[in-house]
């Protein structure tokens, strides 16, 4: 089932919500909420997902993928959001030379749905953070699955996420890897397997920022570019602390405010 949008600054996009039987039948049945859009499938219906892409000569771009489910799929983002996932992160990563060594930043942003009292009515809207970011010197590990598990292992250690809450993470890689990632089918990083109830989300790094998933995965890639940015110039001091860890050579933790653009390294880490 799809749909297509408009915008005359833009190539026309196509929306779609797909989903698969789970064997051969003679019908698919669903039905639809005249009030909210949302669709709801029969029984035996199986990888639900709604996508967002447009056409172009070597194949469609594909710019968000949203896992649902068949109870509840639904064109519009942040109701998918809110509908399937108790938390949602997005995790970007960047990996560049500095000063002759060659690091990895992993920046992570957090989307909170928030209700606030306005003048007239209340008003709902989503509320983008980013907390912290993880630096990695030398890495030897596949640079964007690595920062995913890392970053959910920093990210429940720290209280965002607990044991049994439906966690979705948007990422940037790997697309035709996802579905086999979230059916805990092929290991992530290093024989590791998503973490329980985690599912991750794919956006486009290249799409701008149309829509939720779009938005806060530029404030993940904010954050890397602007820790790198202060690493250039010298306004970071750079962390050479050896880490005895074979799949990288130095390591931090970075705390970080990519909305008004500070970045403040950990005690710990101001003289490395």
């Amino acid at each position: 089932m799809g749909r297509k949008s408009r915008d005359k600054d833009r190539k026309p996009r196509t929306e779609y919500i797909y989903a698969r039987t789970s064997g051969e039948v003679s019908e698919v049945r669903f039905t639809v909420d005249q009030r909210t859009g949302a669709i709801s499938f029969g029984p035996g219906m199986t990888n639900v997902y709604s996508e967002r892409s447009y056409e172009r000569p070597k194949g469609a771009k594909v710019l968000s993928r949203i896992p649902q489910t068949a109870a509840h799929a639904t064109f519009d983002d942040g109701d998918a959001l809110l509908a399937h996932y108790d938390r949602v992160f997005a995790i970007d990563t960047n990996t560049r030379t500095v000063q002759g060594r060659r690091l990895s930043i992993v920046g992570v942003a957090t989307l909170k749905r928030e209700v606030t009292l306005g003048p007239t009515k209340i008003e709902t809207g989503w509320r983008f953070d980013a907390p912290f970011a993880l630096e990695y010197g030398e890495l030897t590990e596949k640079p964007e699955p690595f920062g995913w598990m890392s970053a959910l292992s920093i990210l429940k250690a720290r209280g965002y996420y607990a044991d049994g809450m439906r966690v979705g993470v948007i990422v940037d890689s790997e697309l035709g890897q996802l579905k086999a990632f979230n059916e805990r089918t092929t290991p992530v990083d290093q024989g590791e397997f998503l973490p329980p109830k985690v599912t991750l989300l794919y956006a486009s790094s290249d799409a701008g920022k149309e829509n939720l998933l779009n938005q806060a995965l530029a404030i993940a890639d904010t954050v890397s570019s602007q820790i790198f940015g202060r690493l250039a110039a010298g306004d970071l001091p750079m962390s050479v602390r050896p880490t005895g860890v074979p799949q990288f050579t130095t390591y931090r933790e970075i705390e970080v405010n990519a909305i008004d653009g500070t970045l403040a390294p950990r005690p710990a880490d101001k003289k490395a």
